[in-house]
Parts: structure tokens; C-alpha cells; sequence
């Protein structure tokens, strides 16, 4: 069971983002769909952790957006 709690999460609070490997996803989300893979983006904030995991067809891929940090 998922506990889920509303919490207002500030962008500029964002320590750390990225992909990760979701090992027992299948407990939380249920058997998926053949020929899917689950693809899971982990975001940090210093008061809470945000985990989003979408669903998509193997072998279907999206071209890759890149982005940069500029200083001012």
C-alpha cells in the first residue's frame, strides 16, 4: 500500500533528479503489460521525495531533450 501526502514542493528546493531502477515495481504497481518497460524518474527536494514511473513500448524511444545550466 502506498501512503501518498499532499505537500507544496518548491522547484528552487530541488537537490537532485534522474532515472533510476524501480527493483520491486510490480509489488506497488501490479503486473505490466508485455512488451512495456517501466521507465522511473526520481526528483529530491529537501522536504519530500517525488517518484513518477510511466509506462512505454519497448524499443519506442523519444528523442533524448538536453538541457544546460547557465550562470547568470
Amino acid at each position: 500500500m502506498l501512503l501518498v501526502q499532499v505537500v507544496d514542493l518548491n522547484v528552487g528546493e530541488l537537490q537532485m533528479y534522474g532515472t533510476v531502477n524501480w527493483l520491486n515495481a510490480s509489488d506497488d504497481l501490479g503486473k505490466m503489460k508485455k512488451g512495456t518497460e517501466l521507465l522511473t524518474l526520481l526528483f529530491i527536494f529537501k522536504t519530500g521525495v517525488v517518484l513518477m514511473a510511466q509506462e512505454r513500448v519497448k524499443g519506442k524511444r523519444k528523442p533524448r531533450v538536453r538541457s544546460a545550466l547557465h550562470k547568470a
